[in-house]
């Protein structure tokens, strides 16, 4: 592969002052501030940056040089060399190949359980059985538990939104990598879903669009109605 240097300037005043961060930069050396994790990682180009440089951070603050040494790559995802530490994994790049070693506290999902009309059985979608799309209407509509009442919106000019909203009840759990085998220290967690029949919220016939739909958790002893119009009195959507 042949390599070609070009002239750089330095900038390292820019170093200890600048703080703005942008794609397109020409700058050799850069530093920026905050929590980063873990992170060493070697590449022959950045994004739509064809130099050679590393990345590393040792956990506060991440520091990025850029060597005088170009590439062949001139894409937004080229490859990279290296390891970094995100979301309780270690992440090992190998080109364009990624291996994640999860750490044993790491929550792994276990099931997805949605409540059935009768309001005492509950559905379960199990890593084995990971097909029955609780959202296909056709198949789960008149099965599952739903109920539609009426939801009223105030925006921030006191204009009032009314909306109806059609709510089921399904439960999550996760448990942790290595004990998977057991409930101890499992993490479950039981809400409504909501689906609105018009937008709601600040931005609601806007190009943006506003929101047809969220999920709100359940308090113990809380009935999905009640949890619907708590949601009504607390939060407020863009």
């Amino acid at each position: 592969m042949p390599i070609s240097f070009k002239k750089v300037e330095s900038r390292i005043f820019e170093f200890f002052t600048r703080n703005k961060r942008t794609y397109e930069r020409k700058d050799w050396i850069s530093f920026y501030r905050g929590w980063e994790g873990i992170c060493f990682m070697i590449y022959p180009a950045s994004y739509f940056d064809n130099r050679w440089g590393f990345t590393i951070s040792l956990g506060w603050g991440k520091l990025y040089v850029h060597f005088p040494i170009y590439s062949k790559y001139d894409e937004c995802d080229p490859p990279r060399y290296g390891f970094y530490y995100f979301e309780n994994a270690f992440w090992l790049c190998l080109g364009s190949k990624i291996k994640s070693f999860h750490m044993p506290w790491h929550l792994e999902w276990v099931r997805t359980s949605c409540l059935l009309a009768d309001e005492k059985t509950w559905e379960h979608e199990v890593k084995g059985d990971r097909g029955k799309n609780f959202w296909d209407n056709e198949k789960w509509g008149n099965k599952l538990f739903s109920q539609t009442w009426p939801y009223k919106y105030v925006l921030k000019s006191g204009a009032i939104q009314n909306v109806n909203a059609t709510i089921r009840v399904e439960e999550r759990e996760w448990r942790r990598n290595w004990l998977m085998w057991t409930k101890a220290f499992r993490l479950v967690r039981r809400s409504i879903n909501i689906d609105f029949d018009g937008e709601v919220g600040e931005r609601a016939g806007s190009w943006k669009g506003g929101t047809t739909g969220c999920g709100y958790d359940l308090k113990p002893n809380e009935t999905p109605s009640e949890c619907l119009f708590r949601m009504e009195r607390e939060r407020k959507f863009d």
